[in-house]
């Protein structure tokens, strides 16, 4: 601002002398200078400054002073700040009782387009600094209560179940302890029901993410069943055994790489070969692997070659075409596949279905899993529950589904119930009265195994209240 800017404006024009840059310094820095070790040092109380000065408090303030010359009579600064100068305000710098004969005399330099600190004088912090610094955090106090908060709830649970006593725990004593370790209970399963909410919304965000690379490459094909009789043409591609289980899957390529099969939900595929007499053997399997798979699907079959061992959990029909794949066909041969029958139908008169209770057997959880995937995801049916129970006498058998049905119950802890039972369906096993909720309005029962257990577990379902039209029985 000229002098003529501050008549015309009203304003006393600023003084251009070398007590006025000190002056300005002083209230836009905070008033701290520092000196060389052989140069006294100048402290003025920049609050009482403004005071006199009537001055607004500057926005910003920061001050970096560094010696000069050989002599050191002398300092250069850099300042960074902010002067505010009312209009119609007189600067009443000049009134302020200052010993200025006392002071030493400075050149200092307000510059506002250069930085304070260059980045090379700015000190990294060391490791040794680092390590200090998580070092005191260890040490503080919100983590010693937090460790001493963390012993004291283990160790009330502990006491509360008794684990490590002989007897019980007086009954006194026992309603302390649980009183005591109430909110430290109620605190933890706080926490874990917001990881396993936390944990499932990312795994749907990441199914949701899949589906939407998959559209990148293209537009799902389905395949086209344009041959005599409505049959299509795909080939095996390989043969692998399914962790320590007595399956095997069979994968097989579709004619193009971005084909589907356009199954609905419930459906199956119709097989069949020659094998090498020369006979037709044809069989019915729900798929293995999802319905959107692309350019290939897969079947679960049992191991070997035995027709009658293999008769008794697939029928004869299926046991000959998995004779069939096991001996004759190799890997590169052609299979000729058609879309079979749907078997999921509700015939009840509850609508809308609400909640879906699967009782399987072996490999009948092959086409439970893929109804799960289907029905549990918001929005896409009207099913809010559902409740897996597994049966198969050989543990090592669940490893064809096991890991499947852990990831969406991740997905859905809320929503979906698994349990895997290593014995029969009996009427007696409490783990299945606790498992399969009674019947009410709304639910569907969706039963797939060998026949023989397709059988019981109908009947169960009956005597535990079940409508027969509720019950879904899958082949």
């Amino acid at each position: 601002m000229t002098p003529a800017d501050g008549k015309q404006k009203g304003c006393t024009p600023r003084m251009d002398s070398r007590w006025t840059r000190i002056s300005r310094a002083v209230i836009a820095t905070g008033a701290i200078a520092w000196a060389p070790a052989n140069t006294s040092a100048m402290l003025v109380d920049s609050a009482q400054i403004r005071a006199a000065s009537r001055i607004p408090a500057p926005m910003a303030s920061m001050t970096y002073l560094d010696a000069s010359t050989a002599h050191g009579a002398s300092f250069r600064a850099r300042a960074v700040g902010r002067l505010r100068s009312s209009c119609g305000r007189t600067n009443r710098l000049g009134s302020h009782r200052l010993n200025m004969s006392s002071m030493p005399h400075a050149d200092l330099a307000v510059r506002l387009d250069t930085p304070l600190v260059s980045s090379s004088t700015i000190r990294r912090p060391t490791t040794l600094a680092a390590l200090k610094c998580i070092g005191g955090i260890l040490i503080s106090d919100v983590v010693k209560v937090a460790i001493v908060a963390f012993v004291l709830a283990f160790s009330m649970s502990i006491l509360s179940r008794a684990s490590l006593l002989d007897a019980p725990l007086p009954s006194g004593v026992a309603k302390l302890v649980g009183a005591a370790s109430f909110p430290f209970r109620k605190a933890a399963s706080a926490c874990t029901l917001c990881y396993r909410w936390a944990r499932g919304h990312m795994l749907r965000t990441a199914d949701k993410a899949g589906g939407v690379a998959a559209t990148a490459h293209g537009p799902a094909i389905p395949m086209k069943f344009d041959g005599e009789g409505g049959w299509g043409v795909c080939a095996l591609q390989s043969k692998e055994e399914v962790g320590r289980s007595s399956y095997t899957k069979y994968e097989f390529a579709l004619p193009d790489g971005n084909n589907v099969l356009p199954l609905s939900l419930g459906q199956q595929v119709s097989l069949c070969c020659l094998d090498n007499n020369d006979s037709v053997v044809q069989g019915d399997f729900f798929p293995y692997s999802s319905r959107h798979e692309r350019g290939k699907f897969s079947l679960l079959l049992p191991k070997g070659a035995d027709v009658e061992k293999n008769g008794e959990l697939l029928g004869s029909d299926r046991a000959n075409l998995a004779r069939a794949l096991t001996t004759d066909i190799n890997e590169g041969d052609e299979v000729a596949i058609k879309l079979g029958k749907t078997h999921l139908e509700y015939r009840g008169q509850y609508l809308p279905v609400n909640e879906m209770v699967f009782l399987a057997s072996g490999m009948g959880i092959v086409p439970v899993l893929e109804e799960i995937k289907a029905v549990l995801p918001t929005g896409s049916s009207s099913v809010e529950l559902a409740s897996v129970v597994w049966f198969d006498e050989n543990v090592k058998n669940f490893d064809i589904a096991d890991k499947q049905l852990e990831a969406e119950y991740k997905k859905y802890p809320s929503k979906l119930a698994v349990t895997c039972i290593d014995n029969e369906l009996t009427k007696d096993n409490p783990d299945i009265e606790d498992s399969v909720p009674n019947f009410s309005p709304g639910i569907m029962a969706v039963v797939s195994g060998p026949t023989s257990f397709a059988q019981r577990a109908k009947r169960y379902l009956v005597d535990r209240g079940y409508p027969k039209d509720c019950i879904c029985v899958l082949p």
